[in-house]
C-alpha cells in the first residue's frame, strides 16, 4: 500500500524541531543511500546503545525521510493511505483548485468519483493522477510557448 504524504502550514512550531527533523533526515537519507539496494530493513536504536532496537521495513523509512524533510522546512504532516477517498473541498485543496472548479471537472467526467448520500467522494488515488496529468500538460503548454519564444527571438 502507497501513502501519500501531504504537507499542511506549521501554525506553531516547536522550537528545535526543525532543526532536529533536518538532522534526522539527512542521517537517515545517508543511511538508506549506503549499502545494498535489496535491503529490506532497517534497525534503529533508540536512546543511544540503552534503548531498545527497533526493525521498520525501508520503505517506512524513506517515508519517514519525507516527513522529516517536511518538518524541516517547518510543516505540519498528515500520512493518508492511498485508497482514502477525498471530500470534494478536501481534493480541491490536494489539487490547489476552487472547488467549484473541481465539481466542473468531475461532472464532465475527467476526475472519477461516487457519491455517499448527496455527497460526491474522490480517491486519493484518481486526484492525484489528474494532479500529475494536469502538471504533464501544463509542461507541454510551457515547452511550446518556450519554443514559440526562441522562434520570435523573443528570448
Amino acid at each position: 500500500m502507497r501513502t501519500l504524504v501531504k504537507t499542511l502550514p506549521q501554525s506553531n512550531p516547536i522550537r528545535g524541531d526543525s532543526d532536529l527533523a533536518r538532522q534526522a533526515g539527512r542521517r537517515l537519507r545517508s543511511v538508506l543511500t549506503q549499502g545494498r539496494s535489496e535491503r529490506q530493513t532497517l534497525e534503529i536504536q533508540l536512546k543511544a546503545k540503552s534503548g531498545p532496537i527497533i526493525t521498520i521495513p525501508v520503505s517506512a523509512a524513506r517515508v519517514l525521510v519525507d516527513v522529516l524533510e517536511q518538518m524541516a522546512q517547518g510543516r505540519k504532516v498528515a500520512a493518508l493511505p492511498m485508497h482514502s477517498e477525498l471530500t470534494t473541498q478536501a481534493a480541491a485543496d490536494l489539487l490547489q483548485v476552487s472547488r467549484p472548479f473541481l465539481i466542473s471537472q468531475l461532472e464532465t467526467g475527467l476526475i472519477p468519483f461516487h457519491t455517499v448520500g448527496s455527497h460526491r467522494r474522490i480517491l486519493l488515488d484518481d486526484a492525484l493522477a489528474y494532479k500529475k496529468q494536469m502538471n504533464r500538460r501544463r509542461l507541454k503548454t510551457l515547452s511550446k510557448l518556450s519554443a514559440l519564444d526562441q522562434k520570435l527571438g523573443l528570448i
